[in-house]
């Protein structure tokens, strides 16, 4: 497994536990807005100056794989390997040397990556641009997400 592949994997498993304490429920239209910036993103990615971030991706197939990771699933017993399939569909030959992830400090990083092409922030990659400031968990709803409560039971 490449290393930009393991701090995805990282970075989602700490939101995703970050998510289930700290979570009031699933982003109202999260599959609208997952969508939406998976076109954005690509859109974008076309005029990047770094070809690592460039992709040609179905959106509808990605949002599928997201949501088959935890929908209609107890938040408390959802993994990394939940989202195998997602991950999977997000692989790519094309290796990001130096990615970083920053807590606090967001103008600082990114204006460091902007004069720096060696660098980007994870916010930068389609995976980070999907999921940035969203919130999810599984649960009992038709839709099979839990709009009100994520599980503090982790």
């Amino acid at each position: 497994m490449c290393r930009a592949h393991l701090v995805v994997y990282v970075l989602l498993l700490l939101a995703s536990l970050y998510r289930s304490t700290h979570s009031a429920g699933t982003t109202p239209g999260l599959k609208e807005v997952f969508i939406g910036r998976c076109w954005q993103y690509q859109s974008i990615s076309e005029h990047n100056k770094l070809p690592e971030l460039k992709v040609n991706i179905n959106c509808t197939k990605l949002w599928l794989a997201f949501y088959d990771s935890f929908a209609f699933k107890d938040p408390c017993t959802v993994g990394v390997d939940d989202y195998k399939t997602f991950f999977y569909m997000l692989h790519t030959s094309r290796k990001i040397k130096n990615a970083l992830f920053w807590s606090g400090m967001h103008d600082l990083v990114t204006d460091f990556t902007f004069i720096n092409d060696d660098y980007i922030v994870i916010g930068d990659t389609l995976t980070g641009y999907l999921l940035n400031n969203l919130n999810w968990c599984g649960g009992t709803d038709a839709d099979g997400l839990n709009s009100t409560s994520c599980s503090e039971n982790v």
